[in-house]
């Protein structure tokens, strides 16, 4: 199994490091103050929360928040059995005291568990790629010693840089993904994007007859606003970034032989829900809502080019639930291999698949290589304050990430060429053959169309399985269930061979060792 109950852990990189703290709020192991003093978001000096409450016991909870002043509802999540707090810390029983004595709302029978609302972040686009002479692991002696005496390195040899990477359209991303001969155009497919808006210039976003594609039901989830009562400036995108990811999986440039800017779907509705603000930062009462929202409102598809390195149980609920109504989930590794290292949070979900990223090798599909910043599994569940809930969760699948360019409008109308790089660029290539698969077997529930897609991906030689898991992403594979003779395993070479021993090894000396063990 994925997800270790037992193990409950405050740690950070390093099984040295681990504790086993006693208790936890309700049933989380998230709403800890470690978790608190990571990167939670207050209201002035007042902590905010999110509850799960037995359903049927909502009138309880109201009662509690109505008993004290200090006590308020920010956020009635109903979908979700789930609501949004303001409470001290005291009254939620966090203290060490609290704890001892079962104090505070944790205590309450009707208490599921309770999560801190932590701010969340779009998975960083690059725009200027590195070299292989600047990145580094900075590893205790401990993990140095463990990798060391494995049988792998984490050498970067066979990854892609900056000097094995091609400006790369979005023509060259479909042929990559096998996808440039499919005919269908997502016609009649929602697809959700939770990100920081998107811009609507240049008409990339409309139908043949000039009516927008971007559904009434869009939200901003940041100011409060709909497409319904605001307009198109309701999901307005300073940012950019979220205008991006939509024009890779959606854009119909007005030159219909425009293909190298055409995205994998250009029938397709957006149901576009604006969870992040200008600088790409937003917090996971916002995306749990536009999670629930997207999945209330029929989305087939969500893509969320975003994360945190910190486990978030509220959005791994809203997830499961999502995928309860039909809705299935792709969702951005992170950018931080260097650094945080594992599969972020939400991508660590076992109810959505994860993305990693690579080069696109222009004329061979089986030379292509893994991008230097995407984050990697095994995870060990020790280094997220996840309590173990993440340990084991790996990158799903890959798609071209590197220096990928899409027709982005800003907000003043103007349309330019923008260039970027990341697992943000990736995911949306596999929402589009998501889709693609999707028009072509409408019956698909969301796991079923997960495991259609990681069945039949593409194994890559140069790719480590805690690089992708089952490979490449092949949309013309999953619609035609191609058999493979061989999985991601087996076709690794050596360095790809040798950096997957050398990852899990860190895994292990980062705390994996013992998840593994329950």
């Amino acid at each position: 199994m994925r997800r270790r109950e037992l193990l409950r852990s405050t740690a950070g990189v390093g099984a040295l490091a681990l504790s086993f703290p006693s208790f936890r709020v309700g049933g989380s192991d998230t709403a800890t103050p470690a978790a608190f003093d990571a990167d939670a978001i207050t209201s002035g000096s007042t902590p905010t929360w999110l509850v799960k409450y037995d359903t049927d016991r909502k009138g309880s909870l109201t009662e509690w928040l109505d008993g004290h002043e200090d006590r308020i509802q920010r956020r009635d999540l109903d979908g979700l059995d789930m609501m949004v707090i303001e409470a001290p810390r005291s009254e939620i029983g966090l203290g060490q005291l609290d704890l001892l004595l079962g104090n505070g709302l944790q205590s309450r029978s009707y208490v599921k568990w309770i999560d801190v609302n932590l701010r969340m972040q779009y998975a960083d686009p690059i725009t200027s790629l590195e070299s292989d002479d600047v990145w580094e692991h900075d590893l205790s002696a401990w993990q140095s010693f463990r990798v060391g005496s494995s049988t792998g390195s984490l050498a970067d040899a066979g990854v892609a840089f900056d000097e094995d990477t091609e400006e790369t359209t979005m023509a060259d991303a479909k042929w990559l993904t096998n996808s440039e001969t499919i005919i269908d155009d997502g016609s009649g497919l929602t697809v959700a994007i939770i990100d920081s808006g998107c811009n609507t210039g240049g008409g990339i976003f409309e139908d043949a007859d000039g009516n927008t594609r971007i559904l009434d039901a869009s939200e901003d989830f940041v100011a409060g606003e709909t497409v319904a009562e605001d307009g198109l400036d309701a999901v307005a995108d300073p940012n950019g970034h979220g205008t991006w990811v939509a024009s890779a999986i959606a854009a119909n440039p007005p030159d219909s032989a425009d293909v190298e800017h055409m995205g994998y779907l250009p029938g397709a509705d957006l149901l576009i829900c604006r969870a992040l603000d200008s600088k790409g930062s937003g917090s996971t009462e916002a995306i749990a809502a536009a999670i629930d929202h997207a999945a209330a409102n029929g989305a087939d598809l969500l893509c969320m080019s975003l994360g945190s390195v910190t486990w978030s149980a509220a959005l791994d609920d809203a997830l499961a639930s999502a995928k309860d109504q039909g809705m299935a989930a792709f969702v951005a590794a992170g950018n931080d291999r260097f650094g945080s290292t594992w599969v972020n949070s939400p991508a660590d979900s076992e109810h959505a698949l994860a993305v990693g990223a690579t080069n696109v090798a222009v004329d061979d599909r089986q030379n292509v290589k893994p991008a230097y910043f995407h984050n990697v599994g095994d995870d060990p569940g020790t280094t997220d304050l996840s309590g173990g809930e993440s340990a084991g969760a790996m990158v799903d699948i890959t798609a071209p990430g590197m220096a990928m360019t899409t027709l982005t409008p800003r907000t003043t109308g103007s349309v330019i060429e923008r260039t970027l790089s990341g697992t943000s660029m990736a995911t949306p290539c596999v929402v589009g053959c998501a889709g693609l698969v999707l028009a072509s077997n409408p019956d698909l529930e969301p796991d079923e169309l997960h495991d259609r897609l990681t069945t039949y991906a593409r194994p890559v030689e140069n790719v480590a399985v805690v690089e992708a898991e089952h490979g490449l992403v092949d949309a013309q594979a999953a619609i035609e269930k191609t058999e493979r003779e061989d999985t991601q395993g087996d076709v690794m070479n050596d360095e790809a061979t040798s950096r997957d021993a050398a990852y899990r090894a860190l895994s292990s000396a980062s705390g994996g060792f013992f998840t593994g063990l329950f």
